[in-house]
């Protein structure tokens, strides 16, 4: 039967240097193949000397006077135990292990019984042959490879023989009685001892073969796990969207993810061969010292907190990562480091849009003329302006940080408690009027504003309190004025019955006073809002006009050091002035257009709240599209029909432009992308129409009706706090105009202002 031995495992020297003869034993195990190699070549010996003692066994009978001549019948042995062989040689090669080794033992054990049996010579030199048997039996574990009792099967059947042979033969060896027993005994001892040895030796390396089999199954099994885990680790990091490295502790990489190719702009193709060829991890940083100091630290702490370096990508470019790494450990020893990387470049501008965010953030409420404040959800102060700070006497380091009564700052119970429900509910506080304590004692009477805003994705709490305390003061004389009359009222009543008509005469009298006494609060009312705005106006003029001056001063020094160029060029390069001259007249286009923004700023930061004067629509308009101009280019399309028909106006310039600007300024926020404002001024008998039309995303119908009122606004967080349309609201109503709204949500929104002109006839 052809081997069928155990399924080989894989090993180094399995098949290695196995002869081109023995290529069928290739996928046996190398005990089997060790065997093999044995039989083989004992095969090839046994033949030669098969060949080898014919010859001299020929020629020694031929010498021989017993025989004088070749004796067949022990040579004939010979020669059937050398075809024996050859053919188990043949066999053997053909990949029938157990047969031919069972052949070649039977073979070996036959012819040494053929020469006890046929041979003539002395006795004790037949017997000796015996010695041959014992030989073969010894080695019978290296030929047998699966069943150990064989060996006792091959160790009874030569004792056997050997007594059969001793008893046939005892009268013709001439040995006695006494010592064919001596002889059996001092025979059949080393026979069986080397039977069982031999037996003990093939089950005792038969049990040490099986136990490194099972110990190298195991490895390969553990190897093999090892191997898979690594395959779905590898695999797994593949999708990563971070960069995920190997290497060893000198740097040279082994290994990079997909993202972590892509990421240091290197190709599969540049790492396919040897990373240690190509890449170390520390040529990839700037910070390459601080980056060997790190990985020092690691290999004493284990621990990484993740460091920023700037990565130098293949092409040059810089880029800002953080990594994380931990230590890669093999049998207890540290081998490498593994890491991820992380592009965090746009982590960096967003922490950068959101500073410049907070700067302007705060450069706009440091401009408002009313105390104002930023604050978390713990009324823990972020931000107050400067109007905060003097009107709390303290400066602004020693307020950040701080609750109001920390600072001795306490608002009344009752007003407390409703702010709170009301920015639960609806997030905003509107015209909450609240008194004010410092340090136990009455302070101020305060309209308080606040809304809940989302800074840095945290809810915060943006506060302004306007001082009314003479506002209340002067109702409470009011309300004291108005109780003395009352009271002069009932006496009188109680003291002249009898002047019933006089009476009456006088109620109407006081009745009237008191209508002239609510209408004289609500003007107060109004001059007090009026005088509000006019201060932030104030402080805008005065910010537009500073800006406009020391914007025109450096325009001059680039206009007259243009011109200056452009003259030298044309006397001492006239050869370059061709080329030059689209500069130069590129320069003197944006100078131009420069000196007309700064134009329209001193134009607004030298209007004045003096008094109303007469005012060109056409050029209010003009010079706040001037204003917009780089947030409307390229972007806004601008398209004007404006009334030809002369007219007079009159308005408070500084107002008036304010108005104009918001609303253009509410347009063009409201237009995310591309698109267009219409803007047409119309005469309808004594009224002049100004509509300003929109493409934008337009309001919806709930916010609407609140457009006008103070603080509300739909925009994002840091566009605009909601005062604009309610000034200009106040503005119009003051010329004796109005202004309406309309508009629907994703088609656009259109401005209607109606005032009061005169009609100029030719």
């Amino acid at each position: 039967m052809q081997h069928s031995g155990k399924k080989a495992i894989p090993n180094a020297e399995q098949s290695k240097g196995t002869p081109f003869w023995l290529k069928k034993y290739e996928n046996a195990n190398y005990i089997t193949q060790q065997r093999v190699r044995f039989a083989f070549y004992l095969c090839i010996v046994l033949v030669a000397l098969n060949l080898a003692l014919i010859i001299l066994t020929s020629y020694n009978q031929i010498k021989n006077p017993v025989y004088g001549q070749v004796n067949f019948p022990t040579i004939a042995p010979m020669l059937i135990t050398l075809v024996i062989f050859m053919a188990s040689t043949f066999i053997l090669i053909k990949g029938w292990f157990k047969v031919a080794s069972h052949i070649i033992l039977i073979t070996a054990f036959a012819a040494i019984w053929s020469v006890l049996w046929l041979d003539r010579n002395h006795s004790l030199q037949r017997l000796d042959t015996i010695t041959y048997a014992i030989a073969i039996l010894a080695m019978a574990p290296l030929l047998i490879e699966k069943k150990g009792y064989h060996i006792l099967i091959y160790t009874g059947a030569n004792l056997l023989v050997f007594f059969i042979f001793l008893h046939l033969f005892k009268n013709e060896l001439m040995i006695s009685d006494a010592a064919l027993r001596d002889y059996k005994l001092d025979t059949s001892i080393p026979l069986l001892f080397v039977g069982i040895i031999g037996f003990s030796v093939f089950h005792i390396s038969k049990n040490a073969i099986n136990h490194s089999e099972g110990l190298l199954k195991d490895r390969i099994k553990a190897e093999q796990l090892l191997a898979n885990s690594e395959k779905k680790y590898r695999e797994m990091t593949e999708f990563l969207p971070q960069g995920v490295f190997e290497a060893d502790l000198k740097g040279n990489l082994k290994y990079f993810n997909k993202r972590g190719l892509e990421l240091f702009g290197y190709s599969e193709t540049d790492l396919s061969q040897d990373y240690n060829h190509y890449v170390n991890l520390f040529s990839l940083v700037q910070e390459k010292d601080l980056m060997r100091d790190n990985v020092q630290r690691l290999l004493q702490n284990k621990v990484s907190k993740g460091n920023i370096y700037h990565l130098i990508k293949k092409d040059g470019k810089l880029v800002p990562i953080q990594v994380f790494s931990s230590l890669v450990e093999e049998d207890g020893n540290t081998i490498g480091i593994r890491g991820i990387v992380i592009d965090i470049t746009e982590r960096i501008e967003a922490e950068k849009a959101i500073r410049e965010s907070q700067e302007l953030f705060k450069t706009l409420i440091d401009s408002a003329p009313v105390a104002m404040s930023l604050s978390d959800m713990n009324e823990r102060y972020i931000i107050v302006n400067k109007v905060f700070s003097e009107e709390t006497g303290l400066p602004a380091e020693k307020i950040i940080g701080k609750t109001p009564s920390e600072i001795g700052i306490i608002i009344d119970e009752e007003s407390k408690k409703k702010i709170t429900n009301l920015l639960a509910e609806k997030g905003l506080v509107e015209n909450l009027e609240s008194i004010i304590y410092e340090k136990g004692e009455k302070k101020i009477d305060a309209l308080y504003y606040s809304r809940l805003i989302v800074v840095n994705n945290k809810k915060s709490i943006l506060s302004s309190i306007i001082n009314i305390t003479e506002k209340k003061k002067n109702e409470k004389e009011l309300e004291e004025y108005r109780n003395h009359l009352e009271f002069l009222v009932k006496e009188r009543t109680e003291g002249l019955a009898a002047a019933n008509e006089e009476l009456s005469a006088a109620n109407e009298e006081l009745y009237s006073q008191r209508e002239e006494l609510m209408a004289a609060l609500e003007n107060l009312k109004k001059a007090q809002q009026k005088l509000v705005q006019s201060e932030k106006l104030a402080s805008l003029g005065v910010l537009s006009a500073g800006v406009a001056h020391e914007i025109n001063n450096p325009l001059n020094y680039i206009s007259g050091g243009v011109m200056g160029i452009e003259k030298y060029v044309k006397e001492n390069l006239s050869d370059h002035v061709g080329p030059l001259s689209i500069l130069f007249d590129a320069v003197a286009e944006g100078v131009k257009r420069v000196s007309i923004i700064v134009e329209s700023l001193n134009r607004f930061g030298k209007q004045a709240d003096t008094g109303y004067e007469l005012c060109n629509v056409h050029s209010v308009i003009d010079d706040c599209l001037q204003i917009l101009e780089e947030k409307i280019i390229d972007r806004v399309s601008i398209q004007k029909d404006y009334a030809h028909e002369p007219f007079t106006l009159h308005c408070n310039l500084r107002k008036f432009n304010q108005t104009i600007l918001s609303i253009l300024t509410n347009s063009v926020q409201a237009i995310k992308g591309a698109g267009t404002i219409y803007i047409t001024t119309k005469l309808r008998g004594n009224s002049l129409e100004l509509i300003i039309t929109d493409t934008g995303e337009g309001i919806d119908k709930e916010s609407i009706g609140k457009i006008f009122d103070p603080f509300f606004t739909s925009k994002d967080p840091g566009q605009g706090v909601g005062l604009g349309l309610s000034f200009a609201y106040e503005t119009i109503k003051e010329m004796e105009g109005s202004i309406e709204y309309d508009s629907e949500k994703g088609k656009g929104t259109t401005a209607k202002i109606v005032l009061p002109i005169t009609v100029n006839k030719g």
